[in-house]
């Protein structure tokens, strides 16, 4: 279908490093090799039935953690299954031998060393050799003769070789086989069929050029071409980042891609002994940066992308090899030095896609720099925005916002005549695909419309139009029936029609039906069932008063290989729901009964499980025993603030439930976990399920007087997307607190600004199009026509982000600062900042001496140059907004000696972090005015937070200090600080005496104020705050206590004390740099902590991570885990077998159900 759905996804607690795949010969089974941080060599195997990795293999080769000596960071298997290389970056390699004993299993070998002292490894692949002894090809560099030169002449001439190592099936030994050196620039190797299929050996990438490497084989050299245009740099080489091989009978082919973007196909010819003649090498298409290309065998390409949403891609073509445009073919004149001038070179324009389409994405917020929570847009509920991707990748850059909520794709929208009371969608057949009738209810009618290539009101469907309808369903194999408040009517498929009608001045007022029976109830308490029997005819079965008026009734599907459903459930009055049974001559005798706190509204049947909708909102459901009808574990939820109306539905094709509120939610069954998600969509006062061939498991539902087509887009996804693209890349947003409008600033190094670009792209276009006037051997018509073409170019790349894509020199930056309204979600206004000047913190700030007023100050560095630092000092700009609140202009500048990396508003003034300077200023009518500063601190400030007369302010490697203000005498006063030297991104006030920050090797940390500290300088002996004051004493007089430490796995960037659900719970959220979104949510008692612990614990022991990293050990990567309970450990625990989750129940002395029902509560606290 083109569509990206995601199956699986297991947290395997460690740092996966490298994958591989590999086939047996003979089967028909994958398995995947993981090479992480765990020391072991992992081999998994897709389970299709239970949507999850299992572990097949496991061995331990080497100590833990990112190594540069233990192996891991590679991982190359033999093109025919029968081995796989684990390699390290200096020195080791393990070669595991691939087999099968007589049950088909697989089985793995002891490992054989492949080591080479002195060496490191760039890339590792398995060479193509047919059934011939398997052969890996490693890409080394010797440093054994630069150890001992000091001068640094033999580093500087180190050799760069393609080392062939052979698996000696026999022997059971590796051996060094051959080697050949090629450019310093080598980065990457493809391997290329080999036996009947190709000439094997393979493909060496290197700066500008493709090598082809084989033993006892020239080396074959083509060139990679180059883009045309002002953008590119000459002197610098462009690498290939990515690659994909396509194969097909008979022929095959490269796709390589370089870091802007840009696809090649690279085809190899070669004569009948398998000797490759020549390399063509052909621009292809352009699309987003990737990290790995996949092609898949339904004729798609799989981008991995570097930044923002993957893609899924499908091949309209495979390229023209007759067209020389962007092509290069390898000659004698290009070898392994790879010397070309300028004038030599292959040029091409990046152009739109014509070879591939794109089809999907999926959705991709890395990497995030910055993010808040707050209902900004005014919507009742939190919304999460987030600077991500990546200036330069692919128009990746985006300021997102993220809504709590399944994403929701509107098909279609009709106003009708007046206000529904109730929808529903039918189809004409069981097998049928789509489904034929809407059937629309009003007070007092009905209208149906036949949905087709348009939807149109018919009269011949047999359905009753001059009332209003309570249920219509389709029963049995194509009948329909309806029931209305005088009775029944069975549409049957020739057109007959039979009609039951209440007794004497009865009405109907609720039903329920499924495949082969109806339930009704009458308004004098009695439940009425109907059935079909074998002719098809609905007849009427059992009869019940109940003792007191039924508010809603529901029956469950017919299991598979039953006549019928073997129970009902009856809601009563009296805030009581009742299963009773439906064997005939049984009278519908009780079952089970279930109490609830308020009226009940609304009932419904997924599988088993019973949902009851309440008046207050809230949604209950419980488990029924299919032998038994017992109701049990009965669980709740508030959903919103109107009483709860539920619908049956499908979600990938199994049973689910829409429950319908304030918001509409969708209930449904992933990996083994119940999941209750609201709808990122308007709330549905009534809705029914609907079909399409496109849309199986659609929604038709109805708001106000408007019909609509909806679908839900990605289910198991937490968050509903929309974004705003940026020009660069969004590094910090802030709120004006007076037109809660949104201020981003944007950044990019290597960057040319807009008007540079502009007068670069300008400038190429005049100069082709003289060099297409004074042409010798272009006439004038050509010449104009050529000319044309660069100026079309031009526009191209200047209108597409993705073929804009460029390196300017170091030290080019070019920034932006952003208004984007929160209620439509679009820039109002930008202003574009000068040249060579880095946008690196913002802030929102009122003044003391103009407190009405709020400004936006942005802190900017000159000519900054990341390595070595260097720069030509800062600027503090100050913004206010316009009259009308949708544009920014400009106060004044003011310059500063050191760029602010920290900005904060601060008791009516501005603190700033320059350097190793805490620095306050105030507003002043020409620039800002210095009033205080406090130095020098040990390193760089980074962040700043302000509380009372507090500040936290954040060092670059040391942690995080605790500062006072007295404000009689105009100083700041370091009074407690951290032990442990924490290199930090991020830091949050939880309250006054305690923050919760993270640092760049993916810790969060938590530290408190201890009892008895002293802030006031005046109790600080004298000598103390001299020692600060010259840089001795390395820290402030008070420490504080660490209470809390855990690793995450990846570098938090934003700390948020906030809810992601209105009127809930404060807890921790951050973001992380690959897109990641995380909570952290205090326990309200220590029953919960101790519950939690000892299933942590039991969970570490039953159900190891799949790679084999020691949960422990990985939680306390850098410091010792403390007072954190692991919830994506614990949350596991749906995922395992029936018997693991009963023997770690038993040691809980509680029920597999009871645990799921507690690590829902939890959930369910923070979404």
């Amino acid at each position: 279908s083109g569509k990206l759905a995601v199956v699986s996804a297991t947290n395997v607690f460690g740092h996966i490093r490298s994958l591989a795949v590999f086939r047996l010969t003979g089967t028909k089974t994958d398995y995947l090799v993981v090479g992480s941080d765990s020391g072991r060599i992992t081999i998994l195997q897709f389970n299709a039935e239970k949507q999850s990795f299992e572990r097949v293999h496991m061995e331990t080769y080497g100590k833990t953690g990112c190594r540069r000596i233990v192996p891991g960071e590679y991982v190359a298997a033999d093109p025919r299954g029968r081995a796989v290389l684990v390699g390290a970056i200096e020195k080791q390699k393990f070669v595991y031998v691939m087999n099968r004993d007589s049950g088909a299993r697989l089985t793995i070998s002891s490992p054989l060393e492949a080591h080479k002292a002195y060496t490191i490894c760039s890339d590792v692949v398995g060479v193509d050799v047919g059934f011939d002894n398997p052969i890996f090809a490693a890409l080394e560099v010797s440093y054994e003769d630069a150890d001992s030169d000091a001068s640094g002449e033999s580093a500087r001439n180190a050799q760069r070789e393609v080392v062939l190592y052979q698996l000696d099936l026999g022997l059971n030994h590796v051996v060094r086989k051959w080697s050949t050196p090629v450019p310093r620039s080598a980065h990457r190797m493809i391997a290329l069929p080999g036996g009947a299929d190709g000439p094997s050996g393979v493909l060496v990438c290197c700066d500008d050029a493709l090598l082809f490497v084989r033993e006892e084989h020239p080396v074959v050299a083509v060139e990679v071409p180059r883009r045309e245009g002002p953008l590119s740099d000459p002197e610098r080489g462009v690498m290939i980042t990515a690659s994909a091989l396509v194969k097909q009978k008979g022929m095959f082919f490269v796709l390589v891609q370089n870091e802007l973007g840009d696809l090649f196909k690279v085809t190899v010819a070669t004569d009948e002994n398998k000797n490759v003649r020549g390399i063509r090498c052909q621009y292809f298409d352009t699309i987003t940066p990737a990290r790995s290309l996949c092609i898949l065998r339904s004729g798609f390409l799989f981008c991995a992308a570097e930044a923002g949403d993957h893609g899924l891609y499908q091949f309209q073509g495979i390229g023209d090899d007759s067209d020389p445009t962007g092509a290069a073919v390898s000659t004698e004149d290009l070898d392994a030095t790879l010397t070309l001038t300028p004038e030599d070179r292959t040029y091409y324009a990046p152009r739109d896609l014509q070879n591939l389409v794109k089809t999907d994405s999926l959705p991709s917020m890395s990497p995030v720099l910055d993010a808040n929570v707050g209902d900004y847009a005014r919507e009742g509920a939190p919304q999460l925005w987030a600077c991500s991707g990546r200036g330069g990748c692919g128009g990746s850059a985006a300021v997102r916002v993220l809504r709590h909520g399944l994403p929701v794709a509107e098909l279609a929208a009709s106003e009708l005549p007046g206000t529904p009371s109730a929808v529903w969608a039918v189809k004409g057949d069981i097998n049928d695909e789509a489904s034929k009738y809407i059937v629309v209810s009003f007070a007092n009618a009905t209208i149906v419309l036949a949905v087709g290539e348009t939807v149109e009101e018919v009269e011949d469907s047999g359905l009753l139009r001059s009332t209003n309808t309570l249920s219509v369903s389709l029963i049995g194999e194509n009948s329909l029936v309806q029931v209305f408040p005088g009775g029944l009517r069975h549409v049957r498929s020739d057109g007959r029609v039979n009609e039951w009608k209440a007794p004497g001045k009865r009405q109907v007022t609720h039903a329920s039906s499924n495949e082969r029976q109806v339930v009704i109830a009458l308004d004098a308490r009695e439940i009425i069932t109907f059935e079909l029997d074998d002719s098809g005819m609905l007849l009427e079965g059992e009869r019940r008063e109940m003792d007191a008026d039924v508010t809603a009734v529901a029956v469950p599907a017919v299991p598979e290989g039953r006549r019928r459903a073997s129970f009902l459930a009856v809601s009563t009055s009296d805030n009581s729901v009742q299963v009773l049974g439906t064997e005939p001559g049984e009278g519908l005798a009780g079952a089970a009964l279930q109490a609830v706190p308020a009226a009940v509204t609304a009932l419904c049947f997924a599988g088993s499980t019973l949902h009851i909708g309440l008046d207050n909102g809230v949604l209950t459901r419980a488990a029924m025993d299919s032998s038994s009808g017992q109701l049990s574990d009965a669980r709740a939820r508030f959903l919103g603030t109107r009483p709860v109306r539920l619908v049956g539905t499908q979600a990938a094709g199994s049973p689910a439930v829409l429950a319908l509120s304030s918001r509409a939610w969708l209930c449904y069954d992933q990996q083994g976990r119940y999941t209750t998600v609201p709808l990122s969509y308007a709330a549905l006062e009534h809705a029914s399920p609907f079909a399409t061939p496109a849309a199986p498991d659609a929604i038709v539902g109805v708001a106000a007087n408007t019909l609509r087509i909806i679908a839900v887009e990605r289910l198991g996804e937490a968050f509903h997307q929309q974004s705003v693209a940026c020009q660069y890349t969004p590094r910090r947003l802030v709120q004006h607190p007076q037109s809660r409008h949104i201020v981003t600033i944007e950044a990019d190094h290597h960057t040319l600004t807009e008007g540079e670009l502009k007068s670069a792209l300008d400038e190429f276009a005049q100069v082709k199009k003289e060099q297409g006037k004074d042409g010798d051997a272009m006439d004038t018509e050509d010449g104009e026509a050529g000319a044309d073409q660069e100026q079309d170019v031009a526009a191209v790349i200047a209108d597409d982000p993705l073929k804009r894509s460029h390196r300017a020199e170091d030290g080019k930056w070019a920034s932006a600062v952003s208004l984007i309204d929160p209620a439509s979600v679009e820039i109002v206004s930008r202003v574009e900042l000068d040249a060579n000047e880095c946008a690196v913190s913002l802030c929102s700030c009122s003044f003391r001496s103009r407190e009405s007023d709020v400004y936006i100050v942005v802190g900017t560095a000159r000519d900054l140059k990341i390595s070595p630092r260097s720069h030509a000092g800062g600027e503090l700009r100050v913004y206010s907004l316009g009259d009308d609140g949708r544009s920014l202009s400009l106060v004044h500048c003011t310059h500063v000696e050191e760029p602010p990396y920290a900005l904060a508003s601060f008791c009516g003034q501005l603190a700033v972090g320059l350097g190793r300077t805490l620095r306050l200023y105030d507003m002043g009518k020409k620039k800002m005015l210095r009033k205080c500063e406090k130095r020098p601190f040990p390193s760089m400030i980074v962040s700043i937070k302000a509380q009372g007369r507090r500040l936290y302010v954040s060092d670059a490697s040391e942690s995080v200090t605790f500062v006072t203000y007295n404000k009689e005498q105009n100083q700041l006063y370091p009074f407690a600080d951290d032990t442990v030297p924490r290199h930090m991104m991020a830091v949050e006030t939880l309250d006054y005496n305690t923050v919760v920050g993270s640092d760049k090797f993916g810790n969060i940390f938590v530290n408190r104020l201890r009892e008895g500290t002293l802030e006031d300088p005046s109790t600080d002996p004298a000598s103390t705050k001299v020692s600060w004051e010259r840089g001795l004493l390395n820290g402030a007089p008070q420490k504080v206590e660490n209470i809390v430490n855990f690793h995450v796995g990846e570098v938090v960037t934003s700390i948020n004390r906030s809810s992601l659900q209105p009127n809930g719970a404060e807890s921790i959220i951050f973001t992380t740099i690959r897109g990641g979104i995380g909570a952290f949510m205090p326990f309200a008692s220590r029953a919960d902590v101790d519950f939690f612990s000892h299933l942590e614990l039991s969970m570490r022991q039953e159900a190891p991570p799949l790679c084999g990293r020691d949960h422990l050990m990985y939680r306390s990567y850098f410091f010792p885990v403390k007072n954190v309970i692991d919830g994506d450990l614990c949350e596991q625990f749906a995922e395992l077998d029936s018997s693991k989750q009963r023997a770690i129940a038993e040691e809980l002395d509680r029920t597999p159900d009871e645990i799921i029902k507690k690590l829902e509560d939890v959930r369910a606290r923070v979404l």
